[in-house]
């Protein structure tokens, strides 16, 4: 809108942003499902036996169930989604558009490491 004359961007101004909000509203229930799926899988950490898992599990470094799980859940969120929304580049993403994903990936990735500790 920088390059239009400021009577033009005063009118197309409300109609921009209430699209800008629609935006956001569909993108965020998204977050919040794969939010709610991440953490049910680490609540699953509640129902390991680390007891029997031993010694030789450690050395081996297979990783437990809910974790795996957890990969799983993050690896097909940004194959199916993330790799979608977010701009492949800087330079081909609107600031709003960057903004909305960027942001929501920050802060599910901080409620996911928050929850797990």
């Amino acid at each position: 809108m920088g390059g239009l004359p400021i009577v033009a961007a005063d009118v197309m101004s409300p109609a921009l942003d209430a699209i800008y909000r629609v935006a956001c509203d569909s993108v965020t229930s998204l977050f919040q499902a794969m939010r709610e799926r991440l953490e049910s899988c680490i609540l699953q950490i509640h129902e390991q036996n680390f007891a029997t898992l031993g010694m030789d599990a450690a050395m081996d470094n297979n990783a437990s169930p809910y974790t795996e799980e957890l990969q799983k859940s993050i690896l097909h969120f940004r194959t199916e989604f993330l790799s979608r929304l977010l701009p492949r580049s800087r330079s081909a993403a609107s600031a709003r558009t960057e903004f909305i994903c960027t942001g929501l990936v920050r802060s599910l990735a901080s409620r996911v490491l928050t929850f797990f500790i």
